[in-house]
This record gives structure tokens, C-alpha cells and sequence, in this order.
């Protein structure tokens, strides 16, 4: 049955005892009622609606409840879809949006546990808080160019979803908006998001891949908390607001690219328990400094790739990093702090750049798998301590312009049987070749 744009007023129990009707074609009237106000006794089995043109919105609870609903098309005029229009349509199975649809507000389709597909308009601009929310047979998922902002916990719980593409033009993922999808495999944000909320997609167990454009600024706490499958994380160079537990139980990463921010907040911070996990990882360029304790203590480290714009490495970044192989130094290194590669047992060569001028106290003490370093040319003085304990270093040639070596030096380098000192050494402190 069909009733006409025309009804401006359709009032409560006007179709009451229709047993009949199973498809209706309704205009505003009866939506700013509500279906099930004006169908009392049998909008629960209305299978099909059709929104027919002159109506502006969706109403409020317009078809809340209606768990028979399997198929609703909308006109063109529809401009927007209120707060809980569909929400508990659990056998809705179908959406036909019009042209103009620009908004879907709060838990509008929340529970439509029926839903496997959506086709969202290119006129749809936001989709708010709670808007999909349980959805949990959808399956797929394209969010339009035109949507600049996606809601708190719009997705939230939609556990069918596998795959998420965000369109050109979103900018805002708020907090939770896809918490506690666990069938979710892949997420590839556009090129105009800049915040990634709190807790976005914590939860997500089956994620294996994220894709983060240059250009996002802020990732809040525990954006990808819990996310289990992910292996690998690129955290793009445009960071600067980064929070807490952001990969905090995302024990299957195995290589990160990380920024600055990372460096300055420390990897063991960001990565907490995954951070012994981790066998890869790939600095970003545009980095300069590597600080103290970036790294120290994981240990499951194999690989290290610095960009040339990093200038400093803290005291004591890589301590303890036993299982770190390889290390591609940046060649703008011009400082290498103490202790900064101390016990790093797997390592087996070292290649300083020549901007370093000083090899500090402990820096690579304890190395005891290093078999070969080449120095620098640039470097001036080797501190005490500097290379203790390197058991397999078998061969040591210093460049002309080194001045001095201290205590204890290369102390207990029994493995080594080439040392070349130039002629500008002056002063070679007690114990320096001890052992």
C-alpha cells in the first residue's frame, strides 16, 4: 500500500488490525510518527519500505524495532537519517539510499545484526556516534570521499567486518569508532586523516595490515590495542601527539617503521612487552636523534636501518639488545653516546661514520660477537672501557688524528691479532690493550 505525500498528518493507530500489509510506501507523516505507532499491530512483520519523494528525513525512532524490516528504499529528498531511525532492525538486510543522504546520526542503524553490505551515498558528509554500532554481519565496508568525520564507536562491535577503505576526504576517526571488530583484516585510511582516536580499533584481533598516510598527526591511547594478527606498523614521520598504550598487546609485530616521536617517547613505551618481539625495525627519515634507552633490552632486535638525517645516538640505546645482527649507521652520525651498543652480543661488524669524533666510555663493551670495525675518519679519542670485553674483534686500524686511548680500552679483546696505531696518538692510557 502506498500513502501519498500528500498526508501531512498521520496520527497513532491509524492502520491498527492491517494484518495484511507486508509492503508500504510511506511519506514524512508517518515517519515523524512512527512506523510502529501508525502499524501498531504488525510492523513488526512489514518486510518492505519505500520512503517516497517529498521527505526531507528520517525521523527519530522512525522504524526502531521493526524486526521483520528486511528492505527499505529512500527517495532522493531524504537529506539525512536521524537518531535510532533503524536502530534493532535486526532482519534488515538491505539499504537503498537517496542521492542527498548527508548525515547518519546517533545509533541510527545500530543492531541491524541482518546487514552484510553497504552502499553509502557520495553525498553522505558525517556518520556519528554509535551509527553502525553491533552491526555484526556486515562484512564490508567503503566510506565515501565526501565523509569527513567518523563517529565515536560507529562501528564499534561490527565483528563480520573484513575490510574498511576510507574515502579521499576523511579526516577524523574519533575514539572507538571501529573497537571490537575481530573479523577485521585490513584498514586503508585516505590521504586526509590526521587523528586516529583513543582505542579506535582496539580489539581488532584478526587485523594483519594498517595503512597510515603521511600526514596523521595524533594517534590516541590504545588505538590498536589488542590487536594481535598485526605484524608489521609503519607510524608515519608526521606524528607529534601520540599516546599511551597505542600498541600496547600487539604481540604478533614483528618490523615497525617508527618516527621521532617514537624515539622521543622510547620504543619500550610504545611497543611495552612487543618491544622484545620486534626484529625489525626502520627509522624514518626526517628523524635526528635516537635517545637514551630507545632500544635497550629488546632483545629479539635482529635489524636496524637509520636514515642519514639522524645526528645523535643516546646513552645506552641499544643495551642489551642481544640479538641485534646489523646496524646501517647513518652517515650524518656525529655522536655516539656511552653504552650505547654495550652487550649487543650478536652483533658481528660495525662500520663509525667519520663525522663521529669520540668513541665513549662503554660504547661497545661487552660485544663480544663483533669481529671487525672500521672507524671513521673523523675519530679523535677512544674513552675508556670503549670496546671491553669484545672477546672476537681480530683486528683494530685507527686513521691518522686519533690522539688518545683510555683505560682498559680494548681490555679483554683476547681474539685480537692486528692493531695498527698511527702516529698521532700521544697518549695511550693504562690497560688499554689488557688481556
Amino acid at each position: 500500500m502506498e500513502i501519498p505525500s500528500s498526508v501531512a498528518v498521520v496520527e497513532e493507530n491509524a492502520f491498527a488490525d492491517c494484518w495484511s500489509i507486508n509492503n508500504v510506501a510511506v511519506p514524512q507523516s508517518v515517519l515523524d510518527t512512527g512506523l510502529g505507532n501508525v502499524f501498531p499491530d504488525t510492523y513488526e512483520t512489514i518486510e518492505g519500505v519505500t520512503v517516497v519523494d517529498g521527505t526531507t528525513s528520517i525521523s527519530q525512532f522512525a522504524f526502531s524495532g521493526c524486526g521483520g524490516l528486511k528492505c527499505v528504499t529512500l527517495s532522493d529528498s531524504v537529506m539525512g537519517i536521524d537518531a535510532f531511525a533503524f536502530s534493532g532492525c535486526s532482519g534488515l538486510t538491505n539499504v537503498t539510499f537517496g542521492g542527498n543522504v548527508g548525515y547518519i546520526e546517533y545509533k541510527a542503524f545500530s543492531g541491524c545484526t541482518g546487514l552484510r553490505r553497504l552502499d553509502l551515498p557520495n553525498s553522505l558528509g558525517d556518520i556519528y556516534e554509535e551509527a553502525f554500532a553491533g552491526c555484526i554481519g556486515l562484512e564490508s565496508l567503503t566510506i565515501p570521499d565526501n565523509v569527513v568525520y567518523v563517529g565515536c564507536s560507529a562501528f564499534g562491535s561490527c565483528r563480520g567486518l573484513t575490510n574498511v577503505t576510507f574515502g579521499a576526504n576523511v579526516q577524523f576517526i574519533d575514539d572507538y569508532a571501529f573497537w571490537g571488530c575481530s573479523g577485521l583484516r585490513n584498514v586503508t585510511m585516505g590521504e586526509s586523516v590526521w587523528h586516529i582516536g583513543a582505542w579506535a580499533f582496539a580489539g581488532c584481533t584478526g587485523l594483519t595490515n594498517v595503512t597510515m598516510p603521511e600526514g596523521v598527526t595524533s594517534i590516541w591511547d590504545g588505538a590498536f590495542f589488542g590487536c594481535t594478527g598485526l605484524t608489521s606498523v609503519s607510524i608515519p614521520s608526521s606524528v607529534v601527539d601520540f599516546g599511551y598504550d597505542v600498541f600496547c598487546g600487539c604481540g604478533g609485530i614483528e618490523s615497525v617503521a617508527i618516527s621521532q616521536v617514537v624515539l622521543d617517547l622510547g620504543f619500550g613505551n610504545v611497543f611495552p612487552a612487543e618491544g622484545t618481539a620486534i626484529r625489525s625495525v626502520e627509522i624514518l627519515d626526517g628523524a635526528e636523534r635516537i635517545g637514551d634507552w630507545a632500544f635497550a633490552g629488546c632483545a629479539g632486535l635482529e635489524s636496524v636501518t637509520m636514515p642519514d638525517s639522524v645526528t645523535s645516538i643516546g646513552e645506552s640505546a641499544f643495551a642489551g639488545c642481544s640479538g641485534l645482527e646489523n646496524v646501517r649507521m647513518s652517515n650524518g652520525l656525529t655522536w655516539i653516546d656511552a653504552f650505547a651498543f654495550e652487550s649487543c652480543t650478536s652483533l658481528s661488524s660495525m662500520v663509525i661514520p667519520d663525522g663521529v669524533g669520540t668513541i665513549f666510555f662503554e660504547t661497545f663493551s661487552g660485544c663480544s660477537g663483533l669481529t671487525n670495525v672500521v672507524f671513521g675518519t673523523g675519530v679523535t679519542g677512544i674513552e675508556s672501557g670503549a670496546f671491553r670485553g669484545c672477546s672476537g674483534l681480530r683486528s683494530v686500524t685507527l686513521h691518522d688524528g686519533t690522539s688518545y686511548i683510555g683505560a682498559e680500552a680494548f681490555y679483554g679483546c683476547s681474539g685480537l691479532v692486528s692493531l695498527t696505531i698511527p702516529d698521532s696518538v700521544s697518549c695511550i692510557e693504562w690497560g688499554a690493550f689488557n688481556g
